[in-house]
């Protein structure tokens, strides 16, 4: 993948800002959650490595390779981030592939947190009295 003639995978990795900084590298740890911004046709990637959030962004050229790179990556919420990028991309990048937006539909509704706790800075849900 690219963005103006330079490859944009793995992203650099941005810590948070809470809990302790690995400056980590690569395709390491896994994938918490994804956005994707319309307006700059950019994914920002949330990674969990040793329950300490980073996050990563990938721009991309075109409207297209965003959108159907941001439902791939939204399939694969919970997986490591180097199977991720072991992917072979050229079948789900076909635009007559069926199937892409119907298994993101399905693993977004059964998406669990890959973290058996919420991440460092992460809101926790109130007590009911």
């Amino acid at each position: 993948m690219f963005f103006r003639g330079r490859r944009n995978w793995p992203p650099a990795w941005i810590w948070s800002g809470v809990g302790y900084n690995e400056r980590p590298r690569g395709e390491v740890g896994s994938l918490h959650d994804i956005q994707i911004f319309k307006v700059d046709n950019r994914v920002v990637l949330l990674m969990a490595l040793h329950d300490v959030a980073y996050i990563g962004c990938l721009r991309f050229d075109d409207a297209a390779s965003y959108q159907r790179i941001g439902a791939i990556l939204r399939a694969q919420i919970g997986r490591p981030i180097k199977e991720i990028g072991d992917l072979e991309l050229s079948a789900w990048l076909s635009p007559a592939t069926p199937g892409i937006a119907a298994e993101t539909t399905r693993r977004t509704a059964q998406r669990q947190r890959p973290l058996g706790r919420p991440l460092h800075g992460e809101p926790q849900a109130r007590k009911q009295r």
